[in-house]
């Protein structure tokens, strides 16, 4: 017979209530963090025996050069990782120390904007990288 079932009308007694509305988030907690630990160990070990290719991941490509001659390490590209890596960080952090535990602290205005900035300066680079050759440039003496 299931524990806490009562015999007599069939359901579930107030203890054994309490106990699966303490234990429920508990395990729900320790399911979710086994399963991002889990795949934080599969994306680091594939990033560390190379089946997840890094390289050139900091290098853009103009389509207009020479292959070869098409390669140039990105700054915007730079500036998007450390932007979107810091805003990550903070939040974790954010998170972590968040007085309200079961609620997410909301994200700052300005990080957000943030964000959104550094996505347009990729943008933009890469706007600039691929159809830079396409647009005539006038100089003053024509």
């Amino acid at each position: 017979m299931l524990q806490g079932w009562s015999a007599v009308g069939g359901g579930v007694d107030q203890a054994s209530n309490a106990l699966l509305a303490d234990l429920l988030p508990r395990l729900v907690q320790w399911e979710l963090g086994l399963f991002l630990f889990a795949l934080s160990a599969i994306l680091a070990a594939q990033l560390l025996t190379g089946q997840i290719n890094t390289t050139r991941l900091l290098h853009g490509r103009i389509r207009q050069r020479k292959p070869g001659e098409d390669l140039y390490v990105s700054p915007e590209r730079i500036q998007l990782l450390i932007f979107t890596l810091g805003a990550a960080f903070y939040y974790l952090v954010t998170v972590v120390e968040n007085p309200h535990p079961g609620t997410f602290p909301p994200v700052p205005d300005a990080w957000l904007a943030l964000l959104g900035g550094s996505n347009a300066i990729y943008l933009t680079g890469k706007a600039f990288t691929q159809l830079g050759s396409r647009v005539p440039i006038r100089h003053r003496s024509e």
